[in-house]
């Protein structure tokens, strides 16, 4: 994480695995734009209200600085749309 915040990157995808808090806490003064991290296969395998609450606590836990929600990696094939939609229409 040290690495990412002396970086001179002005934005940086994590894993759905890294706390967002501590990425948070740890890229705040840096002015690094997080992107990420929700489980791709719980896009795959949850239902759209799980999604939303994974994706509200993401927001949380992001903080008022930049976040951009996005999965985690790579989303799986056969993911179901209404998840998808359930992500992208989280507030």
């Amino acid at each position: 994480m040290k690495l990412v915040a002396n970086s001179k990157v002005d934005a940086f995808s994590f894993d759905h695995s890294v706390d967002l808090e501590y990425a948070n806490t740890t890229l705040l003064n840096k002015k690094i734009t997080m992107i990420g991290n929700i489980n791709p296969i719980d896009l795959l395998e949850g239902k759209p209200i799980d999604i939303r609450r994974m994706c509200k606590e993401a927001i949380a836990k992001a903080g008022s600085t930049g976040f951009i929600l996005a999965a985690g990696c790579d989303i799986p094939n056969g993911t179901p749309l209404e998840n998808l939609q359930a992500m992208l229409k989280t507030e």
